[in-house]
């Protein structure tokens, strides 16, 4: 994968879904335009995506892997059905799928973009923002931290830090936090239009920011992926063997592999610790999957339509397929329906616990 283009869905595992008159293209769908038929070299590709200001360790470390990992892949592919696969393999291959692609960055992004909106919009209430700083003050250690931030600016280099501070910690009595607690609200009311306005600006930078943090944060988790981790320590507790669906037309969704998960959502893109996994699937070509249960077999993927339900459920913007067909384009529609890592109402919850709702 070396150079400036870089698959987030290695090539290796795009080819198991090679259309039938061109193993070298596939088909691509998305919600916001119609299928098309490309190269694989052209999906899933993001220029300079494992890189960052000139550091090409992790396009390396990926590229190392690739050679191992593809053989792996074709060795699954050629296994029979009900093959049990060595878990600890089976558990390195699944990891290294699921924290590579584009589908986990851009996910963290929106999750946070989200929560970070929900505050930034809130507290650009003038009257919002002046309620939930006059709650913040309540607490004794808030206002006493608020007090001596104001008092030490307004001091400014008249004593040594040191001094100052002993001055506050002695003047700072049960008194004068009553007082102050009682003078507050209405000096946030009076402040509050202008404080907004600073906030609203504040919250657009924020959201300039956070893309590349986001990748920063991505890169530092996939300079790991030669190590074991937690997420692939869990996965090799799993059972895993190769499940055949023939005539199934099983897709490839931009996650790689899906979770089954305990619960009413019963698929996930990611396995966390808030979402129970019982079990995990990556498609290897139109008739093959690998899956990993816990506890026997998991319903979500007993069938070749329950499959393909969750694979494109899971996906966040598109899915692979080797034809065009009418039952493909109808699933379209399913895209990003439990790609979600938090959805609205979680975020509305986490916004109401702080007070912004």
């Amino acid at each position: 994968m070396a150079g400036k283009r870089h698959h987030f869905i290695p090539q290796f595992l795009q080819r198991g879904f090679g259309s039938p008159e061109n193993a070298s293209n596939a088909w691509v769908f998305r919600k916001d335009r119609p299928a098309f038929n490309t190269s694989i070299q052209n999906i899933a590709l993001e220029g300079q995506f494992y890189t960052h200001d000139g550091d090409r360790s992790v396009d390396d470390a990926i590229t190392d892997d690739e050679g191992a990992l593809a053989a792996f892949v074709t060795d699954l592919r050629a296994a029979a059905n009900g093959t049990n696969v060595d878990s600890q393999q089976a558990a390195k291959l699944v990891a290294h799928m699921l924290v590579r692609t584009r589908h986990v960055r851009e996910n963290f992004e929106r999750m946070t973009g989200d929560l970070v909106n929900g505050v930034y919009n809130a507290m650009s209430d003038p009257t919002k923002l002046a309620a939930v700083l006059t709650a913040h003050i309540q607490d004794d250690a808030n206002l006493t931290r608020i007090l001596k931030q104001i008092l030490t600016v307004a001091a400014g280099d008249q004593f040594p830090l040191k001094e100052l501070s002993r001055h506050l910690d002695q003047a700072l009595t049960p008194a004068m936090l009553q007082r102050a607690r009682a003078e507050l609200p209405a000096y946030f009311k009076a402040n509050a239009d202008e404080q907004a306005r600073a906030l609203q600006t504040e919250g657009k930078l924020t959201q300039g920011l956070l893309k590349g943090a986001m990748k920063s944060g991505h890169l530092k988790a996939l300079k790991r992926v030669a190590t074991s981790s937690e997420r692939e320590e869990a996965f090799a507790k799993l059972t895993f063997r190769i499940r055949k669906y023939p005539g199934g037309n099983i897709i490839l969704g931009d996650s790689a592999a899906v979770h089954a998960v305990a619960g009413e959502r019963r698929v996930a893109p990611l396995n966390d610790a808030t979402v129970p996994m019982v079990g995990v699937l990556l498609p290897l070509d139109t008739e093959t999957c690998l899956i990993g249960e816990l506890n026997g077999r998991c319903e979500v993927f007993e069938t070749a339509e329950s499959v393909r339900q969750a694979i494109a459920g899971c996906s966040l913007e598109f899915f692979v397929a080797s034809v065009d067909t009418p039952e493909n384009r109808a699933l379209v529609s399913n895209v990003a329906k439990d790609s979600y890592l938090l959805d609205a109402a979680d975020v509305e919850e986490i916004l109401g616990d702080l007070g912004l709702v």
